[in-house]
């Protein structure tokens, strides 16, 4: 595991912590909230890629849409 990945998880399970999901279908939101509050570290930490690997895993386990992939990345792609 990289660090860029570590700290990447670490953000994620933070904010899983503070806001957790009690069901799948409340994951899109979480995705879309976590982007919207970490928007700024994760662009200023290269961690886009990182971010953006884990949306498709959940895309890919049929948690979230791709719409909803687009849509987590539009508040990370206008800091960009």
């Amino acid at each position: 595991v990289t660090q860029p990945e570590k700290r990447f998880m670490h953000l994620w399970n933070a904010f899983l912590f503070k806001h957790p999901v009690k069901a799948d279908k409340a994951l899109p939101a979480a995705c879309l909230a976590f982007a919207t509050h970490h928007a700024a570290a994760l662009v200023a930490n290269n961690l886009r890629h990182n971010f953006l690997l884990h949306l498709f895993h959940l895309w890919d386990n049929s948690l979230l849409a791709a719409t909803h992939v687009a849509d987590c990345l539009k508040p990370l792609d206008r800091l960009a």
